[in-house]
């Protein structure tokens, strides 16, 4: 028969083992949330740009057009 001691430890042990994996895991999930996150600002961010970028050459083509007419 297996000691209630020797029992306890295991399953303290256990405990202490899967607590550690659900930290690891949830400071996983929060890194790649971040990445996730960090990516959508970066392209909304070059999309903006770019949208800017159309417009301000959109507004210098037709001033070119009344220019010339």
């Amino acid at each position: 028969m297996v000691p209630a001691e020797s029992c306890t430890q295991r399953a303290s042990l256990n405990n202490d083992h899967s607590s550690l994996e659900t930290t690891a895991l949830q400071k996983k999930y929060l890194e790649q949330k971040n990445k996730r996150s960090l990516k959508k600002t970066e392209k909304k961010q070059a999309e903006q740009q770019q949208l800017q970028q159309q417009q301000t050459l959109s507004g210098n083509l037709q001033s070119s057009v009344h220019v010339l007419i």
